[in-house]
């Protein structure tokens, strides 16, 4: 009983002993700690860890966390607090009112904490990697910091994969952050930089790969146009059909229908949109083809309201509406249109086939039209494409599928799908003509073929076009005649060489004139004397000719014979069986017989056209008959010669018609008068328009005021 009673009272002793060593312990660590004695502190702490875990723990938490002894590691002092926190709670009361007596509470070591997530932030942000943000956020994963971390992590994040600006990288920051800010703007780089580096070739098949591979990609469209770009890059009808077949679901099949039916009745003639349709009758549009069949043969006139153009029919109704600040005749199926200081084309419907962007356009010729850009000229098709950059100071008419351009300076050629076929290197170029251009290079004039390949030397001082297999040439100031192998059919000796006429070609040597043939063989001797009368008529006219010499003119064929005697002073050729002659400075008419049949009275005397001829007194022209009746009387300035009927005067610097009975037909009263071939006049006065329909008599479209 004694022994029994002895051990309890020594495990007593030895309860209250120990209560008194960790009591001690603990808080003669925290005295070491607080005079910054680390090391004393330290072992105390340690010592007392394992069996006070929450006080000892925030002791070397603490230690770990300052920066001042050689201690300091803020990782270490985060497992410390935690394990603080941890121990703290299921302490037992009378512990936590030891842990008071050197301040530790549940307060104080949830303050040191988050001191310590602010020192370890402060830190981490120093190392400004992602590596040790995540690491940070990771591992102190409870502090109010983290969300800054994360923020700061998600930038610097993007900020890599940005400075890669790969696809591959930026799908690495998505799959890896797919939380973050900057996802949406990444996912937009991804796309696009996917699309790039997966069509980068450019060819065809790269982008049928992309669109098998990523159908629901943003840039769906974007390799959809390519594919089309790349099918058609000609824009031929046969490519765009090739096209509509091969990609039946691409989203630009119905801009390829367009393209191909407005290359294929270019025209727009109705014969050639029937055909059209016979030949395609899987077009989709059939109600434009329909439309357009009807528009084709109809007549649209410039029409004007409110000092705005329109179109209107034949019958006077409004077409399109008039809304352009100017407009253009239709020419081949399409009209030039201004607004707002630009300039394009509409088709009949009003539709804009080229858009209203251009500085200036011309008319289009054999389905292209120059336009200008910023002083710079290029070639659009009837579709609207540019099939030539604006990057020319000229652009000039396709002639035998080849156009002149200047670019620098210089002269080159493209074709009709828009490449430079011949490199701008000419200092002048002419058109093709016969497979053959006329070029210039240092002053002097040769030929070029196709191929750009200079087939006659540049060595004259002027070249004019082959026609016929041969061309006029000039050396030393004199003109020859050379063949397409270059050969000289004449030799240069002539001052003058017109174009040929009937086969011949007029020269003149020393102020004499006669005629070549196209060998270069004379003719007719040059003997008569060159004059400007003579210089007037380019050449043989039904196979007669002036014959002048001693100031004395009659008419010779193509022989050199002389039909008409050299006895007057001028002679014209004959119209009408009746040729107009001058004597003593006044003119008058003779027949083939040379019997004088209308007296020299006239200041001038033309040819007869319709039974009447134009002749001149008092400065005023008239027209007589063949029997020297005058029909119209001597008052007009200017008149043009009977055809159809009419005849165009000027009065007082007015304009009219007049028919060969001298009834006047549209009063001499218009500022300008034009004729439609479908018998339609459109007449302006006063800056106001009219259309008259001869065959009636009537205006079927007047515009306010006219």
């Amino acid at each position: 009983m004694r022994a029994s009673r002895f051990i309890a009272v020594f495990i007593v002793a030895i309860s209250v002993g120990a209560g008194s060593i960790w009591d001690t312990r603990l808080e003669k660590g925290f005295a070491a700690l607080s005079i910054y004695d680390y090391f004393k502190a330290k072992q105390l702490f340690e010592k007392s860890l394992r069996d006070h875990t929450a006080g000892a723990a925030y002791g070397l938490s603490t230690i770990y966390s300052r920066n001042d002894n050689p201690f300091f590691n803020i990782d270490t002092a985060y497992l410390y607090v935690l394990r603080s926190q941890l121990a703290f709670k299921p302490s037992s009361e009378k512990e936590k009112k030891l842990l008071e007596k050197v301040k530790v509470t549940e307060h104080s070591i949830l303050e040191l904490k988050e001191v310590i997530h602010r020192k370890a932030f402060e830190i981490y942000k120093q190392k400004n990697s992602v590596e040790w943000y995540n690491k940070y956020i990771k591992f102190f994963s409870e502090a109010n910091e983290v969300k800054e971390a994360v923020q700061l992590r998600d930038q610097l994040a993007y900020t890599i994969a940005g400075a890669a600006d790969t696809y591959l990288s930026y799908k690495e920051f998505i799959d890896n952050y797919p939380q973050a800010m900057q996802v949406n703007e990444a996912r937009e780089h991804y796309e696009e930089r996917l699309y790039s580096e997966l069509t980068k070739e450019n060819t065809i098949n790269c982008y049928e790969n992309f669109l098998r591979l990523y159908p629901k990609s943003p840039f769906v469209k974007e390799a959809e146009n390519a594919i089309f770009a790349l099918s058609t890059g000609k824009g031929t009808i046969g490519q765009y059909h090739d096209f509509i077949k091969k990609y039946p679901k691409n989203h630009n099949v119905e801009t390829a229908w367009h393209n191909m039916y407005a290359l294929y009745v270019s025209d727009y003639l109705p014969e050639r949109i029937a055909k059209f349709r016979i030949e395609f009758p899987d077009y989709p549009y059939q109600e434009t083809v329909n439309r357009d069949l009807e528009l084709s043969a109809m007549h649209f006139y410039i029409a004007k309201e409110n000092n705005r153009f329109g179109f209107v029919d034949s019958a006077g109704e409004q077409r399109i509406a008039c809304i352009y600040d100017w407009v253009e005749d239709f020419s081949e199926g399409l009209a030039g249109v201004g607004l707002n200081s630009k300039a394009g084309f509409i088709n009949k419907s009003g539709r804009t086939v080229v858009p209203i962007i251009y500085e200036e356009i011309d008319p289009f010729n054999n389905g292209f039209a120059i336009v200008k850009q910023n002083g710079k000229s290029g070639l659009v098709n009837k579709v609207g494409k540019l099939i030539l950059s604006l990057e020319y100071e000229e652009v000039f008419n396709f002639s035998e599928g080849y156009a002149a351009i200047i670019k620098n300076g210089k002269y080159g050629y493209v074709d009709q799908a828009g490449v430079v076929v011949i490199t701008p290197q000419f200092t002048k170029a002419g058109d093709f003509n016969e497979g053959f251009a006329y070029v210039e290079l240092g002053g002097q004039w040769g030929y070029i073929d196709k191929r750009g390949e200079l087939i006659i030397p540049c060595k004259y001082d002027w070249a004019d076009n082959f026609e016929n297999g041969f061309a006029r040439v000039r050396y030393l100031q004199k003109y020859g005649l050379i063949n397409s192998k270059g050969e000289l059919l004449t030799a240069f000796e002539f001052d003058r060489m017109n174009k040929f006429s009937e086969g011949l070609s007029l020269v003149v040597k020393d102020g004499k004139y006669g005629f070549i043939d196209s060998d270069g063989k004379p003719v007719i001797p040059v003997e008569y004397d060159y004059s400007n009368d003579v210089s007037l008529n380019e050449g043989f006219q039904d196979g007669l000719f002036k014959a002048e010499k001693n100031g004395k003119q009659g008419l010779i064929d193509k022989k050199g014979k002389l039909v008409i005697p050299r006895d007057f002073e001028a002679i014209n050729i004959f119209s009408e069986e009746m040729a107009a002659i001058q004597k003593k400075g006044k003119w008058g008419y003779i027949d083939r017989k040379l019997k004088l049949q209308i007296p020299c009275q006239y200041e001038s005397a033309g040819i007869f056209s319709e039974g009447l001829a134009r002749v001149k007194k008092a400065g005023k022209y008239g027209f007589i008959d063949k029997s020297g009746k005058l029909i119209v009387p001597f008052e007009y300035e200017e008149a043009e010669n009977f055809k159809g009927g009419l005849s165009f005067v000027v009065k007082e610097g007015k304009r009219g018609i007049i028919d060969n009975l001298n009834a006047v037909i549209v009063p001499v009263e218009m500022s300008d008068i034009k004729i439609f071939e479908d018998d339609v006049l459109r007449l302006t006065k006063q800056d106001r328009l009219a259309y008259y329909r001869l065959s009636t008599g009537k205006y079927f479209w007047r515009e306010n005021g006219f």
